[in-house]
């Protein structure tokens, strides 16, 4: 397939559409990703004032973002040779040395920065802690130092307390971000980013009541600041996790669509909004993002993935595939293409390969393995297997069924883990005449006892075990089959089921076969069972007349 989309057609359709306003934010560029705006902006800036330092520096920072570090340090030692304001950009170099651990030249280039002012201001404390928090390889205890000088240069500085406190978070130390936090605010009760910052500590420690009051009251003080809802629908997504009620992604939703309503036209930020929707799970919002975006701002690289990914959750499964191949084919950078990519690209490729009578088994293995690249790069993703290779087994795709399910098994932290299981196992079991595995029947046997061992009211793993053990048909295996089928049993009783109808047939081969199984060694427990089939079913005749001759 051609690439029809280029990174240069990509940047001229960015011209076109960034923002007409004269000057944008540097730190709320950092802040909200919108680096497409940001590098327009400085592009066009530096064509103006070749002469700025600063400016260079504000544009490496952009690719430092973005992890080009190559482009940061072309732009960053471009500034060094500026003739305004050159010093600022060994900040860019201090924080590319840091990343790769070369401590020395960082702090070289700090104190070459510090030594060539008089005094220090409070604004480049500050802006030399935030290097030194947030590389890669961060020195906290000189971080401290830079916000605690910044607040003796400038005591009425909020934002040199809120650094101190970030350093302190980002070494763990919440309790001591959790004070700074408190100091801001108590020395302006008016400050939302305080109060945004500290809602984080408590969120982080799941003290959700506590979080949602200090964001609430961040909205009283502006109703017109991204961060906050962006901050708040993070919030709601991690409460939904946390509580398990994913109806809070509902509210995560509605404060997401604020910020991006508030943030104005940027490419990158309809993918982030995008990645929002994929996270928590809201396609119906994704499909309108989709077309607003064609409509609104023509085509852009990510929006092939959205297409895909709305394409394939609301049934459409050839347009999914069409969508992601495009999305693969205007890539000129690999390292672009996501762990969600890869997962979408693999299950829409399984799709396609069970679409017809005959399985595409080279298709199916290149889709297995492309899920697979995904979940590996985001362990995540494995909680969504459950529901992708449920309709696999529901097709009677059990060898297909299997492999999907088997990538939900990798992890006990899974969601559905034990249910990946249990449909592995019975994938398994439900193709004995053309074995998947050698020892098909043994193999099921060991993954229906690894979800009883993960949770031990899984009924329907019980039933199936000892219906495999019972095939097995050894001694021990029928010893196993009896605690199955007993376990079974305790199950349902323990969740108040044993009395309801749909189970009657279960109960019946569970009693009977329990019944037999303890004919020679219990013939108490024996008779307990045959009985309780004919609680059931009074007309069975085999219970009966094993009854008769127990007597």
């Amino acid at each position: 397939m051609a690439k029809t989309f280029t990174f240069s057609a990509l940047l001229t359709v960015l011209a076109l559409n960034a923002n007409a306003q004269d000057k944008v934010n540097i730190e709320d560029v950092l802040r909200y990703g919108n680096y497409d705006v940001g590098k327009e902006y400085y592009h066009r800036i530096l064509k103006k004032e070749p002469d700025q330092g600063m400016h260079y520096y504000d544009l490496g920072r952009i690719h430092l973002a973005l992890k080009q570090t190559d482009s940061a340090s072309y732009y960053f030692k471009e500034g060094l040779r500026a003739a305004r304001n050159p010093d600022i950009n060994n900040l860019g170099i201090a924080n590319l040395a840091l990343n790769t651990s070369n401590e020395k030249e960082a702090l070289s280039k700090l104190n070459t920065l510090a030594a060539r002012q008089k005094k220090p201001s409070a604004d480049i404390l500050i802006k030399m802690a935030n290097v030194l928090i947030h590389s890669d390889n961060p020195n906290i205890e000189k971080a401290v130092k830079a916000a605690q000088d910044a607040q003796k240069a400038d005591p009425s500085s909020i934002e040199a307390i809120l650094v101190e406190g970030d350093a302190y978070l980002r070494e763990g130390s919440k309790r001591l971000a959790e004070q700074k936090y408190k100091q801001a605010i108590k020395k302006n009760p008016q400050s939302v980013e305080a109060k945004l910052r500290l809602a984080k500590v408590y969120k982080i420690d799941n003290s959700f009541d506590k979080s949602l009051e200090l964001y609430n009251e961040a909205l009283e003080l502006n109703r017109e600041y991204p961060a906050t809802y962006r901050d708040l629908a993070l919030y709601y997504q991690d409460y939904a996790n946390f509580s398990k009620n994913k109806a809070y992604n509902k509210k995560a939703v509605e404060n997401y669509k604020k910020f991006y309503d508030l943030m104005g036209k940027s490419h990158d930020i309809d993918n982030q909004y995008g990645d929002f929707l994929v996270k928590v799970q809201d396609y119906e919002a994704l499909t309108h993002l989709v077309q607003n975006i064609w409509v609104d701002r023509g085509d852009n690289f990510q929006v092939y993935r959205y297409a895909a990914i709305s394409a394939f959750e609301q049934g459409s499964y050839e347009n999914a595939y069409m969508f992601i191949n495009k999305y693969f084919d205007v890539q000129d950078v690999p390292s672009n293409i996501t762990a969600v990519d890869y997962y979408y690209l693999g299950i829409a490729q399984i799709v396609r390969s069970v679409s017809s009578s005959e399985v595409n088994e080279k298709e199916f293995e290149d889709g297995v393995k492309n899920m697979e690249k995904g979940i590996s790069l985001d362990a995540s993703l494995a909680n969504d297997i459950n529901k992708k290779a449920l309709p696999l087994f529901k097709k009677e795709k059990y060898k297909q069924a299997y492999y999907v399910f088997d990538l939900g098994t990798h992890n006990e932290k899974v969601d559905d883990y034990v249910s990946n299981l249990y449909y592995k196992a019975t994938s398994l079991y439900l193709t004995q005449e053309n074995p998947i595995v050698a020892n098909p029947l043994e193999k099921s046997i060991q993954i229906y006892d690894k979800a009883i061992q993960a949770s031990t009211n899984v009924h329907e793993a019980y039933l199936m075990n000892a219906r495999a053990n019972r095939n097995l048909n050894t001694e021990a295996s029928k010893k196993k089959m009896a605690e199955n089928y007993e376990g079974f049993i305790s199950a349902l009783r323990a969740k108040g089921m044993l009395n309801e109808k749909e189970f009657e047939p279960a109960l019946v081969e569970a009693y009977m076969l329990l019944g037999d199984y303890y004919k020679t060694t219990d013939k108490s427990k024996a008779i307990a069972n045959f009985q309780n089939v004919l609680n059931i079913n009074p007309n069975h005749e085999y219970s009966k007349l094993s009854l008769q001759q127990l007597k």
